[in-house]
């Protein structure tokens, strides 16, 4: 298996046992459980009146459960969002002699 494959599998492995991974899930698993939370969300995304909806944002961001989910998701886009902008790098540079006809 080439070099880079297999890396790429021990990166998939080990994030996968990372404590990044284990907040995640934790802390989305807490933030669906709870009611008084999703009734939160759901009231700001229907909320037409942005006073209103900074109100109920507030109350969201209040959650302590939330902000730690947000703050794993936020770190695994992090990581996400580098990873792809190395690829496109790679993949940019590469054109098929198909398409230069």
């Amino acid at each position: 298996m080439d070099e880079v494959i297999r890396k790429t599998y021990e990166f998939i492995d080990y994030l996968d046992n990372s404590q990044l991974i284990y907040d995640l899930v934790k802390y989305r698993d807490l933030c669906l459980v709870d009611n008084d939370l999703l009734e939160l969300i759901k009231i700001a995304n229907e909320c037409s009146n942005e006073s209103k909806y900074i109100t109920y944002k507030k109350k969201i961001l209040n959650n302590s459960n939330y902000l730690s989910y947000i703050k794993a998701y936020n770190e695994l886009k992090l990581i996400v969002n580098k990873i792809n902008s190395k690829y496109n790098l790679y993949l940019e540079n590469r054109s098929c002699s198909y398409e230069s006809h």
